[in-house]
């Protein structure tokens, strides 16, 4: 097949063998890390060594990303052509990012990162999934061209997978997935009030949390009201600027969502939060037809309060340890983001209901 895994070049700090302080040697600790570290890395190249098939063994290897569960690689010149391949080893709860590369995306009309294959890992906890590397230009909503060339992907997307069955694998991505998160965080704000490391201001701001989110959720029906009607399809989930790259072809932009990792199948209310309605409406239209531009901005309104409910979600399960103040000051942010959203979502149900 060409090439050893032993002899493939291992780049990376923690491969390396000084520390930031330029310290000659590393310490014991830090030697063992690194050393686990590149056996993983190692064993990510041997897996590679067995999907490949044609193409061929990496020049060397970048480590981008480590966690227990989890880490990203780059195979240099492991590509047809010499191109870069990114290796994602993902814990296999997190299966939608497999399904949508190897099971949607090829059914779409849209641009989207070659999917080399994929296999499950021997530990049984997590797969491998091998993609083509597409660089690290950010799309950057703020730039009219950029907004613009996402929102045509994420409408081209959202119309054509509509009519597509759901795949299985997918799991709910409209109301029903941020009703969980709402009940979720609530669960936990009540269960970590009890953290002594919670001063009682803090605490009181908690129970004030905890009250909204139980008003938020006795009228979830206004919730369910504004997604009604709306074709499911496929959801992104986390569709923001450091999720979509772009790159530059012939002088043409062409745009690329990553990281799958909250895709799901439903109302596709969360990826409207950033994008031009304009031209969201005019790409949907022929999937869509009825859809209005405020029915988009009040789905967009809606799509933004499930972003803070499942932020909220997430930093609520951190207020169980020691110290912390960090967590409860990023609670704080989006508190106040989820009341200006559930604001818009008010203010747009009123303008609905005067028609």
């Amino acid at each position: 097949m060409g090439g050893s895994v032993m002899d493939v070049p291992i780049n990376g700090e923690q491969t390396t063998s000084q520390d930031r302080t330029g310290t000659a040697m590393m310490d014991d600790a830090t030697a063992d890390l690194a050393a686990k570290h590149a056996e993983r890395l190692r064993h990510a190249v041997a897996v590679w060594d067995r999907a490949r098939g044609a193409l061929p063994a990496p020049r060397h290897v970048d480590s981008l990303k480590q966690k227990k569960k989890a880490a990203i690689y780059r195979f240099c010149g492991a590509g047809p052509d010499g191109a870069n391949v990114i290796a994602k080893r993902v814990p296999r709860r997190a299966a939608a990012e497999r399904v949508v590369y190897e099971s949607v995306l090829p059914h779409l009309p849209v641009t989207a990162a070659r999917c080399f294959g994929s296999c499950d890992d021997e530990d049984g906890d997590t797969y491998w999934l091998f993609l083509e590397d597409l660089g690290s230009d950010e799309c950057r909503f703020s730039r009219t061209e950029h907004l613009a060339l996402a929102t045509r992907w994420i409408a081209g997307a959202h119309a054509a997978a509509a009519s597509l069955p759901a795949p299985a694998g997918l799991s709910d991505a409209g109301p029903g997935r941020y009703r969980d998160h709402l009940c979720s965080a609530r669960a936990k704000l009540l269960t970590n009030l009890s953290n002594p490391h919670i001063a009682p201001a803090q605490g009181a701001a908690l129970k004030e949390l905890i009250v909204e989110l139980e008003a938020i959720e006795r009228g979830w029906d206004d919730v369910d009201a504004a997604c009604a009607g709306v074709p499911a399809t496929l959801v992104h989930g986390d569709y923001r600027p450091k999720n979509v790259h772009v790159r530059f072809t012939g002088g043409a932009v062409q745009c690329f969502p990553l990281d799958w990792e909250t895709a799901g199948w439903g109302c596709p209310a969360v990826d409207l939060c950033d994008v031009d309605p304009d031209i969201y409406r005019s790409g949907v239209a022929h999937a869509w037809p009825h859809v209005s531009r405020d029915d988009l901005l009040r789905l967009a309104s809606v799509g933004r309060a499930f972003r803070w409910m499942a932020a909220i979600d997430w930093e609520s399960s951190c207020l169980q340890f020691p110290y912390p103040e960090k967590h409860l000051m990023r609670l704080s942010v989006y508190r106040s983001g989820l009341a200006e959203a559930m604001r818009g979502i008010d203010a747009r149900n009123a303008r609905s209901d005067g028609k």
